[in-house]
């Protein structure tokens, strides 16, 4: 049995901001590309990057056989992870990534669902801030 670890990771994405992580308070945050909704990319595929990039941190910071708590707002993705597969190809395709690059270190992903108002990083939160951000 894996050991259960709350991180405080939060995910969010926006079709008309971008992509947003927060890991204990310490935020980044990404504006997409003019042009990105092409070959079937859309806010779930956007969505499924933002777990991906929160996984990253969680391999870099050397996480291993547990099981990881991770916040959103996207009832489509969660249930995508969950079940591991979704209709559109190219979350698909980050799902199947994000799972296979969990492998290695052992780890389980546990998605919790909250509603946007408390996503602490749904746009409207972030913008509260002031936020120097990159472009993917």
């Amino acid at each position: 049995m894996h050991a259960l670890y709350d991180p405080d990771i939060w995910v969010d994405a926006s079709t008309e901001w971008g992509i947003g992580i927060i890991i204990a308070g310490c935020w980044a945050a990404w504006h997409l590309v003019d042009g990105w909704k092409v070959d079937g990319r859309d806010i779930s595929w956007a969505e499924a990057i933002a777990l991906k990039l929160a996984i990253l941190w969680l391999k870099q910071q050397k996480f291993g056989d547990a099981e990881i708590i991770i916040r959103g707002d996207n009832t489509g993705v969660i249930g995508t992870f969950n079940k591991g597969q979704s209709r559109n190809l190219q979350c698909n395709n980050s799902i199947q990534h994000i799972t296979s690059s969990l492998i290695p270190f052992n780890l389980t992903i546990l998605p919790i669902y909250v509603h946007s108002a408390k996503n602490q990083t749904d746009p409207k939160s972030m913008q509260q801030t002031q936020i120097t951000s990159e472009t993917v």
